[in-house]
């Protein structure tokens, strides 16, 4: 295969993060396309993506798909890009772990089975080593209660269309959580407004 199609391929996968969807678009076997992204020349480079930069994420444990991250400046969060799900997961022999967890145990640290890693930035994508703590599950609780992220119901706007535009043309202008406060909702909210994992189509 030519460099310029292995190129076209690898750019292809990280508009997307789905090897299947970039192994049906160039007819090609989806263990094909991740034989190509293991390759290391392209794991070693950050990566631009829509005018961002990405970074490869390395935490000792050998993963299909290459893990990569976003710093957000206003926060310091490194959001873990190429893994859809809050509390993205690993799976070493066959069980899964929180990568979290991985990454704190890379530097030393021992997590007993009653500890869990806690985010003192409360974005749970985010990898940052500087924003992971290990507590325990009441030590989580607590930092919640203290956060007020334990609150089912509470008073809010409804968002709509025009609130969400609106929030979003605060984005890089107003700090998150003061976003967050003027409208009654959660500072996660406002991140899912802004990278446009909520509402996405306004």
């Amino acid at each position: 295969m030519k460099m310029n199609k292995i190129n076209e391929i690898v750019s292809d996968y990280f508009e997307t993060f789905s090897s299947l969807k970039t192994a049906k678009k160039y007819n090609l076997h989806n263990t094909t396309v991740l034989k190509i992204l293991e390759r290391g020349d392209f794991l070693k480079k950050v990566v631009i993506v829509d005018g961002a930069c990405l970074y490869r994420l390395d935490i000792g444990i050998h993963t299909y798909k290459p893990l990569y991250y976003k710093v957000e400046d206003e926060t310091g969060c490194h959001i873990l890009v190429s893994r859809k799900n809050n509390y993205p997961k690993v799976y070493p022999n066959g069980v899964g772990k929180r990568i979290s967890h991985v990454i704190l145990e890379r530097l030393g640290n021992k997590i007993s089975p009653n500890q869990v890693v806690c985010h003192s930035c409360d974005n749970p994508k985010c990898v940052n080593p500087e924003h992971l703590f290990i507590g325990t599950k009441k030590d989580n609780s607590q930092d919640m209660v203290k956060k007020g992220r334990n609150r089912v119901i509470r008073k809010s706007f409804k968002l709509n269309p025009m609130i969400v535009k609106e929030i979003r043309e605060l984005q890089g202008i107003k700090p998150y959580k003061e976003v967050a406060e003027k409208y009654k909702i959660h500072p996660f909210t406002v991140h899912k407004i802004w990278r446009k994992v909520r509402w996405n189509w306004v």
